[in-house]
């Protein structure tokens, strides 16, 4: 009887208050553990300890030029975003060139942990690889691309880069390295030995040792880029020349030159390239398809960007608000898009600019 009456002078406006209260009171609380789980993510993401891991793909072999043996070609890449506080769209993929007696790594990435984890892996593929490769090449002259140089090098290491490339890492290395250190939350880093390349590339003579292989230097990306071209398997290792699935970064580049170097690298008709971009499970490097996806994404943003700057500035628009207004939205969803297509559009602003006044300084003389 009393439980009758008490339901009985429950109102409904008490029911919904109740049934409200606590309708707020789970969404706060699956707010709180999403938000604490998100957290927690993001610190095992950013604690040192983390697993460094290496996808190894075997994209070619070919005979030694110099006796019956074999040279096999491997391109390697973390998997677990070890670089992407930089930038979502980071990603350094090193390439391996592998025989009996020993070896040459292009790039071999930031720091002490991440060059002895790519080193691991190959060596699960290679079991008798050497602790040390005989030649190490940096394609550019970034930290994440080459501050590796210490960890993996002995007294009988080569390491080489371009004469500019070299310069560049002479003089930019420290600072670079405290940057990174700090952009990568790692103190570790921060005290990884610098060794820069000993030897400056004559481009024309090649690489000795290895003769199969061709090198070409653009000032596109950054100053200096490297590229490495092998005729016989057609494969071209390009570096950041070409961009794997995120978006060209012009911060340092001419996106004039840049679009110069993709057309001359078209040219060659490459049948594997290996560029840059973050870790993509389930896509092979060696791979028609994914060839031309990296061709066409590159050299598609280039031109488009250059097309939609040229014709702002032509038609009299205004450099202050052209990163908020001249979206690319064909691309908004390539990672790296929302930090750096704005960043993009200013420095191409910039370079449109000083081509077209130089074109009136002419015209007027």
């Amino acid at each position: 009887m009393m439980f009758v009456i008490w339901y009985d002078s429950l109102s409904i406006f008490q029911i919904n208050s109740f049934l409200k209260v606590t309708f707020k009171k789970l969404c706060m609380y699956a707010f709180l553990l999403f938000l604490i789980l998100s957290i927690s993510t993001s610190l095992t993401h950013a604690s040192p300890n983390q697993p460094i891991n290496f996808h190894v793909e075997r994209v070619g072999q070919y005979q030694h030029p110099n006796n019956a043996g074999e040279r096999r070609v491997y391109v390697l890449q973390e998997t677990n975003g070890y670089l992407q506080k930089l930038g979502q769209e980071i990603g350094v993929r090193s390439l391996a060139i592998v025989d009996d007696s020993g070896f040459l790594l292009v790039d071999p990435g930031p720091d002490a942990r991440y060059t002895r984890a790519l080193l691991s892996a190959l060596k699960k593929v290679e079991p008798r690889l050497k602790s040390h490769p005989d030649v190490i090449i940096n394609s550019v002259a970034r930290p994440e691309h080459a501050l590796g140089n210490s960890t993996l090098s002995n007294a009988q290491t080569q390491i080489y880069a371009t004469s500019i490339t070299q310069a560049n890492m002479i003089e930019r290395c420290p600072n670079c390295r405290k940057r990174l250190s700090e952009s990568l939350n790692n103190s570790e880093l921060a005290k990884t030995a610098i060794q820069t390349p000993s030897i400056a590339l004559n481009i024309g003579l090649g690489l000795p040792g290895y003769p199969e292989w061709q090198l070409f230097e653009f000032q596109a990306r950054t100053e200096s880029d490297l590229v490495l071209w092998h005729p016989q398997l057609k494969m071209l290792f390009a570096g950041g020349l070409i961009s794997h699935q995120s978006i060209p970064d012009l911060i340092d580049g001419s996106v004039l030159k840049w679009q110069a170097a993709i057309h001359k690298l078209q040219e060659l008709n490459p049948r594997v390239v290996i560029g840059t971009g973050p870790y993509l499970r389930n896509i092979k490097i060696n791979q028609s398809q994914t060839t031309q996806d990296q061709l066409k994404l590159t050299n598609d943003y280039l031109n488009e960007l250059e097309s939609i700057v040229r014709k702002d500035f032509l038609a009299g628009g205004n450099e202050a608000d052209a990163d908020k207004c001249l979206n690319l939205e064909q691309f908004a969803k390539i990672k790296g898009y929302k930090r750096l297509h704005p960043l993009n559009i200013q420095r191409v602003w910039r370079e449109i600019e000083t081509q077209e006044m130089n074109k009136s300084s002419i015209s007027s003389n």
